[in-house]
């Protein structure tokens, strides 16, 4: 994997990217890095080196990616994670059912989410998205927390 490439500093790739895309905003709220959920060790790395950053998780699913596993090493007390699901649910099925499976897909996630003690946001259009807070009431009443969410969206 090229972004497990280490540099001169004996750093992955990876983490000196996270790191720089951090420089580059005056606002670092606005900023979100991509960690997929099929390296939870990669996951750990950068949210250790980054606590406060938005995560985007892809390849919960057809990927291999683990639910359980992305958030014990992605979540925080200050900022969850966005993970999404696609191949899993837009390749369900290639049937004249497809909307139907398809939807049973998502509904699956989204019960996994909620088994696992999250709160589930919202689906956009066949993929599932998921914003993931420990504290998501907590948050939803914190207005500094609520308007960062806001403008990221």
């Amino acid at each position: 994997m090229l972004q497990a490439l280490p540099l001169s500093s004996g750093r992955p790739l990876f983490l000196e990217v996270a790191r720089e895309v951090r420089r580059w905003s005056a606002e670092p709220e606005r900023i979100a890095l991509v960690v997929g959920a099929t390296d939870p060790a990669a996951l750990a790395r950068v949210r250790a080196q980054d606590p406060a950053a938005w995560i985007l998780c892809p390849g919960i699913g057809a990927q291999g990616g683990d639910l359980a596993s992305v958030c014990e090493h992605g979540m925080t007390d200050d900022v969850g994670l966005i993970v999404n699901a696609s191949r899993s649910i837009i390749y369900a099925d290639n049937s004249e059912k497809f909307a139907v499976v398809a939807g049973q897909k998502a509904k699956e996630l989204q019960e996994e989410i909620i088994e696992a003690g999250f709160q589930y946001e919202t689906t956009f259009a066949v993929e599932g998205l998921a914003w993931l807070d420990k504290n998501y009431f907590k948050t939803r009443s914190d207005e500094n927390k609520k308007k960062k969410e806001m403008k990221l969206f």
